[in-house]
């Protein structure tokens, strides 16, 4: 030990209480998946024009959906050890199953309303993605980062 430090903490043997393992990785979920759907919008509001509603939509979901699901992977359920197999069918499926959903969303709007100014179809697909979003997290938490040991241990309390 070198001055001014204390023992290393025990070893862990026990994974976090299940509690607080949720409502931390639930915030770090929540707060990534505010940062995705803010640039998931944007690039829709940038790409509307040049490319059009669906095309720009599945664009900014193909975009925001691998770095989301990458900052999953890294920050909030610190998965190192989950197959990488695993993840990239997560990303696939949540992409086609994203934008068949958004789309849809976007298809409802143009139904009940002409003409749908870029604000109402941005609503739409933030809607659309919060609603998503508690189905994604249980996915994400239950098989793509399931199982994976570092995932369950509080950084300041891991080796290596």
């Amino acid at each position: 030990m070198g001055a001014g430090t204390s023992a290393s903490p025990p070893a862990r043997t026990q994974q976090e209480p299940l509690l607080v393992q949720l409502l931390r990785q639930g915030s770090w979920y929540v707060a990534a998946g505010a940062g995705a759907t803010a640039v998931h919008a944007l690039l829709f509001l940038l790409l509307r024009e040049p490319l059009g509603t669906y095309p720009a939509n599945l664009t900014a979901i193909a975009i925001a959906t691998v770095a989301n699901t990458e900052f999953h992977h890294h920050i909030t359920f610190n998965a190192r050890g989950s197959p990488k197999l695993r993840r990239a069918i997560a990303i696939v499926v949540t992409i086609c199953f994203y934008a068949t959903y958004s789309s849809a969303a976007l298809l409802a709007l143009q139904t009940a309303i002409d003409n749908p100014t870029a604000t109402q179809q941005t609503a739409t697909i933030i809607t659309a993605a919060m609603l998503f979003g508690v189905a994604r997290f249980t996915l994400l938490r239950v098989w793509v980062f399931a199982h994976t040991r570092r995932s369950r241990i509080p950084r300041d309390q891991r080796s290596g």
